[in-house]
């Protein structure tokens, strides 16, 4: 569905172009239905400890009592924090827009780093997402599983960073210098984690799955060698790596030239 932002937000939007609004995730679309389970247990219960006490039945009127006040203000704590409060996030063609307590504007070239996690309870529930994106002057945007869809914008926003964050990150190792994605270092030598570094000729892949960054060694090259072990090389929680999509496009570009040219 086309978001139709309000006034203010597209606004906001023009002096920062950010061009054609594509999509909205409103943290509140939730809320509202719970508010409204909520206040209609709350009267049901209300009723039903009035026809308990005319009915002679205290104990089970009072009873009903507390569970309408409990509700309630279940209802309202809801409507506070996440309607009142509750964010909205505008994603624009060149960027995204944050309503809420903090309202924030943030186009693709301001974000430099996103940190993406998604805990999955069982093998049929669905994931629940959490990400944090990071400007360059420092704002962060910190989104969870309140927000619908996060996956979904999870994955444009990862995209939109990763295509602009790599080439910097190439040029950068090319001109011998280093890049840190929180416990991984990457260089013209190879790939760093707790001081362990894996020559590039030794890389077989990195990927990002199941939430872990995972360094896969070639593992018969690296034995014949007298480097013994298993095709798990080095490894982290993907929460712990920042731009963890990028470090594999980037490990993958800086192996290819320089094992494979």
């Amino acid at each position: 569905m086309v978001d139709n932002p309000p006034p203010r937000v597209l606004e906001e939007a023009r002096r920062h172009h950010l061009g054609t609004p594509i999509r909205a995730y409103d943290a509140r679309s939730r809320a509202f239905a719970w508010v409204l389970i909520l206040i209609v247990a709350t009267v049901v219960l209300v009723i039903g400890g009035l026809a308990y006490r005319d009915s002679g039945q205290p104990v089970a009127a009072v009873i009903a009592f507390a569970l309408a006040a409990v509700y309630f203000c279940g209802a309202c704590t809801i409507i506070w924090l996440a309607v009142v409060r509750g964010r909205v996030v505008h994603l624009f063609e060149n960027g995204l827009a944050v309503r809420g307590p903090t309202p924030a504007v943030f186009t693709w070239d301001d974000l430099i780093s996103v940190t993406v996690t998604g805990v999955q309870a069982n093998r049929r529930g669905a994931a629940r997402w959490r990400f944090t994106a990071t400007a360059d002057d420092g704002r962060e945007i910190a989104l969870g599983p309140d927000l619908p869809r996060l996956g979904e914008l999870a994955e444009v926003v990862t995209t939109e960073v990763m295509v602009r964050v790599v080439p910097w990150y190439l040029r950068a190792v090319g001109a011998g210098g280093t890049v840190s994605f929180g416990p991984f270092t990457v260089s013209r030598d190879g790939i760093v984690k707790d001081g362990d570094l894996l020559p590039w000729q030794y890389v077989k892949d990195v990927t990002v799955d199941n939430g872990l960054v995972v360094v896969q060694r070639v593992r018969a090259e690296a034995e014949s060698w007298g480097v013994p072990g298993s095709d798990v090389a080095l490894a982290a929680t993907v929460g712990s790596v920042p731009n963890a999509v990028a470090l594999a496009a980037l490990c993958r570009e800086v192996r290819a030239r320089t094992v494979d040219r």
